[in-house]
């Protein structure tokens, strides 16, 4: 189960998985992103994430808050909603 949703206009996103194997649903919420092009390259800049795995929580503070996160080019055409 994947449940995805974007609020552009206020740089909003959740997530929800079912991972194989978890018992529990993971939920992911993005309060604070940027979508921005540099040089024909698609990134997201992430300010905040929060999730409900307090051991996640740990690994995204440490290695993505407050990075830049190039999107692979196949996916960057789905971004285009939050631009």
């Amino acid at each position: 189960m994947v449940n995805f949703r974007v609020d552009s206009d206020n740089k909003n996103i959740k997530i929800e998985l079912m991972l194989k194997g978890e018992s529990d649903t993971l939920f992911v919420e993005i309060p604070k992103y940027q979508i921005v092009e540099v040089d024909e390259k698609v990134y997201i800049d992430i300010y905040e994430i929060k999730t409900n795995r307090e051991w996640l929580n740990i690994v995204i503070e440490t290695y993505l808050k407050n990075k830049r996160v190039e999107v692979p080019q196949k996916f960057a055409p789905l971004l285009e909603i939050a631009l």
